[in-house]
């Protein structure tokens, strides 16, 4: 039991990271003067921004097992045991592409985002939320590669590291949030609102994902050359597509 509550805490406090990082970006803005329309426009693109990550859930829930199945193969020495380091690449280099092409779409297709998120054509809450989902979603490459990245540890039974990363992530996001959204004259930081908002989450999202990838690095848990493999394996990554597939079937239903 006490294996299992060590286990299962710090995991369930790194799972609402992304959410926590919405939430901060609401606590700052609903302290603007316009916090009204700062606040709808916000609330608008986070939406869509949670709509993405619940179609890309996947991508840590089906690693876990992907890489305790290697990791307990390895321990006992079967014969063709794939090393989990080469899984994680190459589920990170999957992760990286799909938040490379989402980002690239969401820049195309900004107005039609906020079209299905709710927003009205004409609006003034799109003129906000357009400046906001156009800073934040640069940081979703490293934002689905930090999901592989938890479920990398996960899969090899360490959850506590994910927690100390999720907590300097969201310490960052505060920080940064305070000092980008009213500024700081005193340094020569403009006060900059809601992108300002938007430009924290991003640069936490990014301390975050260095951290991961240097835990990574120096436990040997990637390889990082496997990151660039991954379409000649999607075979093997069969489970993570059924996973994809289930979600984003799934995802639709709970909007």
């Amino acid at each position: 039991d006490a294996q299992i509550w060590g286990l299962s805490l710090p995991a369930l406090v790194a799972l609402v990271a992304e959410p926590a990082l919405s939430i901060i970006d609401t606590a700052f803005v609903g302290r603007m003067p316009d916090a009204a329309l700062s606040l709808g426009g916000l609330g608008v693109a986070t939406s869509v921004f949670d709509f993405i990550f619940r179609c890309y859930n996947f991508l840590c829930v089906v690693t876990v097992p992907l890489v305790a199945r290697a990791v307990i193969a390895k321990r006992r020495g079967d014969v063709g045991a794939e090393d989990p380091a080469e899984i994680t690449g190459r589920v990170i280099g999957l992760a990286a592409t799909l938040g490379v092409l989402t980002w690239l779409s969401l820049a195309l297709a900004t107005p039609q985002a906020l079209t299905f998120a709710g927003a009205e054509p004409g609006s003034p809450l799109v003129g906000t939320a357009e400046a906001y989902l156009g800073i934040r979603a640069a940081a979703l490459p490293a934002s689905l590669v930090n999901t592989v990245a938890v479920g990398a540890f996960r899969g090899q039974l360490d959850t506590t590291t994910p927690l100390s990363i999720v907590l300097a992530q969201t310490l960052a996001n505060v920080v940064l949030g305070a000092a980008l959204v009213f500024g700081v004259p005193s340094i020569g930081i403009p006060a900059m609102g809601v992108e300002g908002a938007a430009l924290a989450t991003v640069l936490s999202i990014y301390l975050a994902f260095g951290l991961f990838c240097v835990n990574l690095n120096s436990r040997g848990m990637v390889t990082w050359q496997a990151a660039l493999t991954w379409p000649s394996t999607l075979r093997e990554m069969q489970p993570l597509i059924v996973g994809s597939l289930s979600q984003l079937l799934r995802t639709p239903s709970l909007q």
